[in-house]
């Protein structure tokens, strides 16, 4: 959880709880977990990022990030972030 990284004050805790309370929670449903183990297995993912490709995919909406490893899927949208 973002919250439990040790290094947060306060205000930051505050500001990733009032983040979290606007975000949308998509449950993991039969189809998405297919396609995180498929993913997984097939580009040698870890949870997290199969977990965030699978439900991209099955939803058709671009992820934006700075992981690398995520370039490698073809089966998403991926807007790179670069700084």
């Amino acid at each position: 959880m973002l919250s439990s990284f040790h290094k947060l004050n306060s205000v930051e805790e505050q500001k990733i709880d009032y983040f979290i309370d606007d975000c949308i929670v998509i449950d993991l449903n039969e189809e998405i977990k297919k396609s995180v183990i498929t993913l997984r297995k097939l580009y040698k993912l870890k949870l997290p990022d199969s977990i965030i490709a699978a439900t991209s995919q099955y939803f058709d909406i671009p992820i934006i990030s700075a992981d690398k490893g995520l370039k490698k899927v073809e089966e998403i949208n991926l807007l790179f972030y670069k700084e």
